[in-house]
Order: C-alpha cells, then structure tokens, then sequence
C-alpha cells in the first residue's frame, strides 16, 4: 500500500507554540541548575570511574548534560512537528513519542560512549607508555573533533538538522502516525547525533561538566539550528578543537580546564588520566 502524506502545514495556534517553547526551557532550565550544582558540589564526583562511582551515575549525569544542551537546539524541529501534526488525533501525545525517542537516542550514545571508554581503557592497559602520557589520547581525540567539523558527513547531519519540514514531509505516513513519529524522532536524533556528537564528545575529553566550555558549546550547536547562515562557525569550530588538541598534546592547558590544578585533563572515564591505571 503507497504511503499516504497529507500533513497539515497550517499554522498552529500562537499558545501551542508558545506552550512548548515554555516547556522544554523550564527543562532545559532546570537541567542547567542540575548542573550547576554538580559543578559547585560534586564536580569531580560525577567522572565515571571515580572512587567507585558506577557507569549509572555517569550515565545519570550525561542524561542531565543531553537535557540541558540538546533539547533547545531540537525546538525548531519539534515546533515544527507541532505545527505538522495539527489536527491530528493525539497530537500532543506524538509530539511527547517524538521527543522522547530524540532523547532516548541521545541517552544510548551516552551508553556507547560508555562501552567505548571502557574498551579504549583495556587497550590502554597493553600500552604502558600511554601512562607517562596521559593527555596523548585527549591531544589526538581533539584533533579528530576538529577534522570532523570539516568533513561531508557533518555538512551532511547539519543541512538535514537545518531542514526539518523537508524530513517530516518525506518520513511521515497517515496510515501509521505512531510509527511515524518514532521514525521521525529516530532519524532526527540521528542526524543530530551525526552533527554534534565530536562537540559533545569535546566537553568528555577536556571535562564533563567543565561548565564554560559547556555553555560555549551549548551556544554553538544553538546558533547552528538558527543563524541563517552557519559556514562562517564551522572552520572556527574545527580551529578551536584543533588548537585544544595542540594544546593536550603539550600538556598545557588553559586555566579552569585542568583538573584540580594538576594540569591534566578531566576524563569521561577516569577522574586521574585516562589509562593511568
């Protein structure tokens, strides 16, 4: 049977939108005080592996961390859903599917990200020498985001981010609207993933909850969903990744990036350097 598609383009009701603009700043609000209060309380705490805190709690903390950077950058898109969907039987309900499909995604590159740091850890273990070099893996990581902001694929991730109507349109089928929704928020958390996961991964390497370069990167990733224009940012993205690379690889990084002072850089999966074990 051919796939059906009649979404409505009608302009929805100003209090809908406004309604859900509303929402997901008081998420996103509370997520950053959330974050905060790590940052002023248990900064170091929340590094996963540190003095016996487990894989839930960090993963607890990335989920914090994907509220808090991620769902303002999606308000675009889910304006656009509720826009799409008006009309529709259950509107708000597959709205709700779809955001919640774009953050459970988000939530398993979190576990990936996880299952990653603990292969790259056993490795290490097979060479010593990365022990006397504990910024290395950080210095060539940085590189890669900064390489990765250059590549097709993130100009690729970035238009279809950029372009939402275009993806509900094509993915959407009357005949199946709670399929349909899930499929939509798959595809746009995966498209979003392709396009900010080296900026994510950039406040991992240099230090979850390092709350400046967070808010750096937070505004990066909103101004790329909003500015008419984005080419200007991305070779200053790739420029700032590749001078932070340089800067691990020497061992010298700037003020309130080190950890405790030591000047070594705080890890997604170790509190003390990555490998050093």
């Amino acid at each position: 049977m051919a796939k059906s598609n009649s979404f409505s383009m009608t302009p929805v009701r100003l209090p809908s939108i406004n309604q859900l603009t509303a929402v997901v700043i008081v998420i996103s609000s509370v997520a950053w005080l959330l974050m905060v209060l790590m940052h002023g309380s248990q900064h170091v705490s929340f590094q996963l592996g540190h003095h016996g805190v487990g894989d839930g709690q960090w993963l607890t903390g990335w989920f914090i961390m994907v509220l808090a950077m991620m769902l303002p950058p999606a308000l675009p898109f889910l304006q656009t859903m509720l826009r799409s969907t008006q009309g529709l039987p259950h509107q708000q309900a597959l709205l709700v599917t779809t955001a919640v499909v774009f953050i459970a995604t988000w939530t398993a590159t979190g576990i990936a990200l996880v299952a990653m740091g603990h292969v790259l850890t056993r490795l290490g273990g097979t060479m010593p020498w990365l022990v006397d070099r504990p910024t290395v893996v950080s210095g060539l990581a940085a590189l890669l985001v900064g390489i990765y902001q250059l590549s097709p694929v993130k100009e690729a991730c970035l238009t279809a981010c950029r372009s939402p109507t275009a993806m509900l349109l094509l993915l959407w089928d009357d005949d199946a609207p709670w399929r349909s929704a899930v499929v939509i928020g798959l595809r746009y958390a995966a498209v979003c993933v392709g396009c900010c996961w080296t900026l994510m991964l950039l406040t991992l390497i240099v230090g979850a909850f390092v709350l400046p370069l967070m808010v750096v990167v937070s505004v990066i990733m909103l101004l790329e969903r909003l500015l008419p224009s984005v080419r200007p940012l991305v070779p200053l993205q790739a420029a700032f990744a590749c001078a932070l690379g340089i800067l691990l690889l020497l061992g010298s990084l700037p003020p309130g990036l080190a950890l405790e002072g030591t000047g070594q850089p705080i890890h997604p999966h170790h509190s003390t350097p990555l490998l050093d074990r």
